[in-house]
């Protein structure tokens, strides 16, 4: 039984998605690896460290994405109670947007 867990929580987060769809993500203007470290060098992002300890459950996801309106964490976490939820977080000050 103790094996088939991990197995279960893995064929979960293949299957289970965000509530609303991300838009930045879906149109592709998240930064990579590169662009995010710099980003949070200049200070126009916080860290990723900082963002997990402000969500309740485990970070799946943690994108930095370009939009409209300025930097923003995307983020999908999963709450103890298994349920897969999405986040959008201002990247400079850390605040949730949605």
């Amino acid at each position: 039984m103790r094996r088939v867990v991990p197995i279960l929580l893995a064929a979960l987060f293949l299957v289970v998605a965000p509530a609303e769809p991300l838009p930045a993500a879906a149109q592709g203007a998240c930064l990579s690896r590169a662009d995010q470290r710099q980003a949070i060098r200049s200070g126009d992002a916080i860290r990723p460290g900082q963002v997990r300890r402000a969500l309740n459950g485990k970070v799946i996801r943690l994108d930095l994405c370009r939009t409209a309106s300025g930097l923003v964490w995307q983020v999908t976490t999963l709450r103890k109670n298994g349920r897969v939820t999405g986040h959008v977080i201002d990247a400079r000050s850390g605040r949730q947007i949605r």
